[in-house]
């Protein structure tokens, strides 16, 4: 049985959830959220304690030596969208990672690359969706996890992670579909098409929206999408 911790963030909450896996069997422990606290160094300005705040949010919980899975946002990675000369699944990493190199300023040694095709068809020039996680961004999420007491093992991109569980789903027969994941004060925007990632976006949702302003807002965003 192995034990696994989900963590993720925005400007005002953290989140967290615990399960147990068993073969293929998932059995959801626990899931709570805790607001952020800002805290500040003296003469300074005040910043959210995102760390010590997931802390808050996990006191109590055994997540000792439970592999971690850290979701991020969209600011946190450069995204890009590429189109590859034809080439099987394979032969993709070493395309993407050229082609990163060449257009992210991220891109380097120290950085992370990771990668989705939208197309399959090896014959057929391949589109894929890249993103790029710099070192220093990195060690930031390291710093925050470290300061919550934990360790992560598997970094994902959250509207990516999102829109993945649709994808588990029996097929409803839709060519192309858009998967709202709607948080405290965004919302990811993620089309698919035929199953596959093509679009992503998060937008921003203005504070004190009430239920039927935030169903207004999001209708207009996703008919922009």
């Amino acid at each position: 049985m192995t034990r696994l911790l989900a963590i993720d963030w925005d400007r005002r909450e953290a989140r967290c959830l615990l399960a147990n896996l068993s073969g293929k069997k998932l059995q959801l422990l626990w899931a709570g959220a805790a607001p952020l606290v800002d805290v500040a160094e003296a003469g300074g300005d005040s910043y959210p304690d995102i760390g010590g705040s997931l802390r808050a949010a996990l006191d109590g919980q055994a997540v000792r030596g439970a592999r971690t899975l850290v979701a991020i946002d969209r600011a946190s990675v450069d995204l890009m969208t590429f189109t590859l000369p034809p080439a099987k699944d394979a032969e993709l990493p070493e395309l993407v990672a050229h082609q990163a190199l060449r257009e992210s300023p991220l891109a380097g040694e120290d950085a992370s690359v990771d990668f989705t095709p939208s197309t399959e068809d090896p014959t057929e020039p391949r589109q894929v969706i890249a993103a790029v996680l710099g070192p220093q961004q990195l060690r930031r999420i390291e710093d925050i996890c470290a300061a919550a007491g934990v360790r992560p093992r598997r970094i994902v991109l959250r509207a990516l992670a999102a829109a993945s569980l649709y994808t588990h789903l029996p097929s409803e027969g839709h060519e192309a579909l858009v998967v709202v994941n709607l948080l405290a004060d965004e919302a990811d925007l993620t089309v698919l098409a035929d199953g596959r990632p093509v679009v992503l976006r998060t937008v921003r949702l203005p504070a004190g929206l009430d239920e039927e302003g935030t169903a207004a807002r999001l209708a207009g965003e996703v008919h922009r999408t």
